[in-house]
């Protein structure tokens, strides 16, 4: 290809440019009708997208290798997550017409969709996804343009036309510079409004420029220009460590509810049992009074022990209903639905002799919360170097290209023949940095700050340890010390009806060993779900407590 061919190439090139912007009101029209798909429900569904995308990478960053890494003390085992889809999840009625009768997994499967507190948990991770979205965005090629329109006319004044466009795009380099490149047009029409033959006059112009600024000692450096970004990468990472702590509070508070719950279930029937002996003792005392075989006091002590068990059975409804009710709150299900809970006791004791030192250093590699304080002192640490590049001088390289087309009455005959192009070095001398001085003060005086809290963190972590322990043994023996008491309690319950029948003691004694012996019923399934609790929670503590989507502990 000649010379001449290059050029005449290049003039169709340039012609064609002029003609798409000599229809500029067109070129806007069909731009206007591209950003009316941008619609709302468009834009949600691109912020869905973004912000779940960045919380399910980072979940998948700090969740998955967890199960992986994990360190387990001898004597307690690991729960782990259920494959995903293993479960269909309940659909729960929405009228209260059917009672339904709810299995701990099922509250667990309810309340992590429905539970108020935990759908704001959930909101706040994904808007700090946003986030990372935006400083991503930010960091990355931005590309803007424009168009406008003007029309102007009035009296002894020619009919005019004038549209311009542009486009550019800026990027953040790696280093801390920043490169912009824009493309502009403008057409300036006069309209012919005489009537007569002839073509309107009109001219176009066209520039394109380049420009790169570029700091060489502060702002120089990818750490320092991209702290925003970093930083917010870091954060969405502690946003999903602390909502899985959340969710095991979640999970633990829920279960110590619905155990609870469970516990008022067979107190309620130990209090059934009880009232109902008592209103057997009661009759059989009366018929012996009515034959002359047993005083009035006895029969009277008989029938206020059947009145007593009659208000501690209804006591103990109206405590199960209340429960019930904030259970509903908690699930985040109305209070008029009719639901109740399975009669799910917790399994039996699980957890064998646990050493304290070899606990202690498991929860100190294990714990997600001691990891964000172990990386917060790296925040502090780049805060520190921030603060010590803050006080450099500025020197600042600045690098600019200009190639214009001049205006021409041929809009399609535009030539990029003028060029001009600037290099500049600025420095500025450290003469005032008092500002800087302090916060390169601060930067420090925070990361040994960070540092002396991650040590207060682990001297906690250990100490929550010490007391899960203490805790859990003390369950276990109060559930030895309580399935005694029953077994003490049936014995005394046998001899006193026995000594009761031969008149040796009276009614007042059989009583008392029969509400003794309800008692210890009571105290055995609440014991057990302290343990229970107890357990799971030193799982917590542990950091080898998992969960499934639902919420759900898989042992």
């Amino acid at each position: 290809m000649g010379p001449h061919d290059s050029r005449t190439e290049g003039n169709a090139r340039q012609a064609a440019c002029a003609r798409s912007l000599s229809r500029g009101p067109r070129a806007a029209a069909i731009l206007a009708l591209l950003l009316a798909g941008c619609t709302v429900p468009q834009l949600d569904r691109w912020a869905d997208r973004a912000g779940n995308r960045a919380v399910d990478a980072a979940t998948a960053e700090i969740i998955a290798p967890r199960r992986e890494q994990v360190l387990v003390p001898g004597g307690v085992t690991a729960t782990a997550a259920p494959a995903a889809g293993e479960r269909e999840r309940l659909d729960l009625p929405v009228a209260a017409e059917k009672l339904v009768a709810l299995s701990l997994r099922d509250a667990l499967s309810i309340a992590t969709r429905n539970n108020r507190e935990y759908k704001a948990q959930r909101e706040s991770l994904f808007l700090q996804g946003l986030s990372l979205d935006l400083a991503r965005h930010d960091f990355g090629p931005i590309v803007n343009s424009t168009l406008n329109a003007l029309l102007g006319d009035g009296t002894g004044t020619p009919r005019s036309v004038s549209e311009s466009g542009s486009i550019g795009v800026s990027d953040t380099l790696p280093f801390g510079g920043e490169l912009q490149a824009a493309l502009s047009g403008r057409l300036d029409q006069t309209v012919n409004t005489t009537g007569g033959a002839g073509t309107d006059p009109s001219t176009a112009s066209s520039a394109v420029d380049l420009s790169l600024s570029q700091p060489l000692l502060r702002g120089f450096g990818k750490d320092i220009s991209h702290e925003r970004l970093i930083q917010a990468e870091r954060d969405i990472l502690y946003a999903v460590r602390a909502f899985e702590l959340f969710r095991e509070d979640f999970t633990i508070d829920l279960m110590q509810a619905f155990y609870g719950l469970v516990a008022l279930q067979e107190t309620v029937k130990n209090q059934r049992d009880n009232l109902a002996m008592l209103e057997f003792q009661a009759q059989k005392t009366h018929a012996l009074y009515e034959v002359g075989r047993q005083n009035l006091v006895e029969a009277l002590r008989a029938e206020n022990a059947k009145l007593d068990a009659q208000n501690s059975l209804i006591g103990v409804e109206e405590q199960y209903q209340n429960a019930l009710d904030s259970f509903k709150i908690q699930l985040g299900l109305p209070v008029a639905m009719s639901i109740d809970v399975a009669a799910e006791r917790p399994a039996e004791l699980r957890a064998g002799k646990i050493d304290f030192e070899e606990a202690a250093r498991c929860a100190l590699a294990n714990r997600l919360d001691l990891h964000t304080s172990r990386d917060r002192i790296g925040d502090r640490g780049r805060a520190v170097a921030i603060a010590e590049n803050a006080v450099l001088p500025d020197l600042d390289l600045g690098v600019s290209y200009a190639l214009d087309a001049p205006a021409r009455d041929d809009p399609g005959d535009l030539n990029y023949s003028a060029h001009s192009y600037n290099v500049s070095l600025a420095l500025a001398l450290p003469t005032d940095r008092y500002a800087e001085r302090n916060a390169l003060a601060g930067a420090r005086i925070a990361k040994r700050q960070s540092e002396r809290q991650l040590s207060r963190d682990e001297d906690q972590v250990v100490n929550q340890i010490r007391a899960g322990l203490r805790r859990l043994e003390r369950a276990e023996i109060a559930i030895q010390i309580a399935r005694q008491a029953i077994q003490i309690s049936e014995r005394e319950v046998k001899r006193a009806a026995f000594l009761l029948e031969v008149g040796e003691i009276d009614n007042r004694d059989w009583t008392q060993a029969q509400n003794s012996l309800t008692q210890a019923k009571n105290d055995e399934i609440n014991r057990i779900v302290d343990y229970e609790i107890a357990r799971v929670q030193l799982l917590r503590d542990l950091g080898i407590l998992f969960l499934d989507d639902d919420g759900v502990v898989k042992e």
